[in-house]
Parts: C-alpha cells; structure tokens; sequence
C-alpha cells in the first residue's frame, strides 16, 4: 500500500489517496528490503518457542483449538501449569518465569525432547510433535549458523525440503493451528536470503542478541554514571 501510495500508478488525487490509505504511511517505514530486515534468528526462536509451546499444551489437553476461548480456557490454563511443573521437575527450568528466548533454548535440545512430550497422553500425536521438533532442529541449526555455506553446505541445498515437509505436517495434522509470522518466513524465505547472491548469507547477522546486550550497557551506564561527576563523565 505504501509504495502504490508513493508511485500513484492510476494517477489518483490526493484526496482519493488519502481516502483509501486509511492511516497507512505514505513511504515505507523501511527503505530497505523487507525481507532481508524482517527476520533475525533470535526473533525466530522467541516466536517459535511460543509457539511450540502452545502446540504442546492444546497436545497436551485434547484440545484442537488454538484461540483461548472460554469454552476451553480451563483445559488450556491447567495443561500449561502441569507441562510448566513437568518442566521444572525434570529439566530444573521454569517456564512460566523465563522469556520465550531464553527458554527455547532448553525446548529446542534434542536431548529433552522426551521430557517435553511425555505428558501427551497419544503416542500417535506423540510421534508427530517428535516429527515436528527434529525437523524444525534442523532448520534452526540452519538459521542459527553465521556462515551455513561454509558450515552446512549440504544441508543449506535440503532445507527448503525440511520446511515443506514440516508445514505438510502442520496443516495435515495440526490444522487448528494458527500459523505465526516467523513460521511463515523461515519456510518460505530463509534458504532464498542464505543463497541469494547479493543477500546476507545468514540471518544469524541480524541477530537481536547483540542489540540485547548492548541494553544491558546503556541501563548499567545510566543508572550508575548518569549524571555523576563532571559533563563529560556523564556523557
């Protein structure tokens, strides 16, 4: 909409414009590629834990329904807290304390995920979320590589097949769920941004973590040296 606002191909009026932007902004709020600033692997891991997580929890419930409607948000609300407990038993993490980024970590190791799905009381559903899990390791261990060409070559050429095969998976036995923005973009872009010939070679670059910890700095400078001593400490 902003770039049709921008060119006016149909050489409307200002007014027509203004009519059917409906608050859009009339450039781009990004000048760069969409694409290539609209994924970074910590984003990807924060969004894919949470929604992991949920698929869990409704596997957990017997519940096909991925809104917290009322009918079932008794059902959804007690799973969570006993997967949340299990969790913290068996594994020494507690969900419900951490952020999504931090607890991907421990939901995305091979080595847990036994833990992870054993309160889902199929062993047929069981064996799917196990399918899902260790196609999406694959993925990430992709996504999360500074340098995949050089690291997983081989891997970089199957990835595009993994990330069909798993949202196969998702829509032929997952259909209640709801597909989040970074599940789309890491089936559908990441291999294409890896390969591009004028692309980043990973989304690993674009990572947040380092964005993170620099936060950490400024709060630690401003809360301990703003203001403190001469204009230039301060500074």
């Amino acid at each position: 909409m902003a770039d049709y606002i921008r060119m006016n191909p149909d050489n409307l009026s200002q007014s027509v414009l203004d009519k059917i932007s409906l608050g859009v902004k009339n450039d781009p709020v990004l000048c760069c590629d969409a694409i290539e600033k609209g994924i970074d692997s910590t984003h990807a891991d924060i969004n894919m834990a949470s929604f992991f997580k949920k698929v869990i929890v409704r596997e957990i419930s017997g519940v096909t329904v991925w809104a917290l409607r009322a009918d079932v948000k008794a059902l959804i609300l007690n799973a969570e807290s006993l997967f949340d407990k299990h969790m913290r038993q068996f594994t020494g993490i507690n969900p419900a304390l951490m952020m999504p980024g931090n607890y991907a970590r421990t939901l995305f190791e091979e080595k847990n995920e036994p833990v992870i799905v054993s309160l889902i009381p199929s062993t047929e559903r069981k064996n799917l979320v196990c399918q899902l899990l260790s196609l999406f390791r694959f993925l990430r261990k992709i996504y999360r590589a500074k340098s995949p060409l050089d690291d997983y070559s081989d891997d970089v050429k199957q990835y595009k097949l993994n990330a069909i095969k798993m949202g196969q998976i998702l829509l032929n036995d997952f259909s209640y769920v709801e597909w989040p923005n970074y599940l789309h973009k890491i089936i559908e872009h990441v291999q294409e941004l890896i390969e591009l010939e004028s692309g980043p070679g990973s989304i690993a670059m674009f990572s947040g973590e380092g964005n993170e910890g620099g936060n950490n700095v400024f709060r630690y400078f401003r809360k301990n040296l703003s203001r403190k001593g001469d204009v230039l400490g301060g500074l």
